[in-house]
């Protein structure tokens, strides 16, 4: 910037996603004005994206909330902060407003907001504590999935086995 020079910024209209809200039954856990945490079934699909029809956790959203969801990077993308897999259950915090949505992008990003999940896995893990931490991005083989992929977005994971269940007949 140099003395005397003038700037402008003008800055876009949300692009509205063309969704019907739908009259699914959210599980609300908690909700104020600027946050909804949502128990979110194993089947659900968080949003819609190619390939998914139907209800989503974001029409169900729309119906409940209504117009009061965020959006972000110009894209109405009605408070969603980060998903889990369509096949998992679990709390998800949904962002009602803008600045909602900001400051938990940002504590995703910075790494203060934690996040515990726990899993059933069929065989033993070995070593049965641990970190991965890989890049992860769509697997360009089979696009529906993710993976470890060179370009991916840095990803860390901590582990440990809880327990170790024997089911006989099994080898693990």
């Amino acid at each position: 910037v140099k003395c005397g020079e003038a700037y402008s910024l003008i800055v876009p209209a949300v692009v509205a996603l063309d969704l019907t809200p739908s009259t699914t039954k959210l599980d609300i856990i908690y909700e104020d004005d600027d946050i909804i945490i949502i128990n979110k079934p194993a089947g659900m699909t968080v949003h819609p994206a190619a390939g998914t029809r139907g209800d989503t956790l974001v029409h169900a959203l729309l119906n409940h909330c209504g117009a009061s969801l965020s959006g972000i990077g110009g894209v109405a993308r009605p408070g969603i902060v980060h998903r889990i897999d369509k096949e998992t259950s679990g709390l998800l915090a949904v962002a009602k407003n803008d600045a909602a949505h900001q400051h938990l992008s940002a504590q995703l990003k910075e790494r203060t907001l934690k996040r515990t999940y726990i899993a059933y896995v069929w065989m033993a893990l070995t070593p049965r504590a641990g970190t991965i931490d890989a890049p992860i991005a769509r697997n360009p083989r089979f696009r529906r999935q993710m993976g470890i992929v060179a370009d991916g977005k840095n990803a860390v994971t901590h582990y440990e086995t809880l327990n170790a269940y024997h089911i006989p007949g099994n080898i693990t």
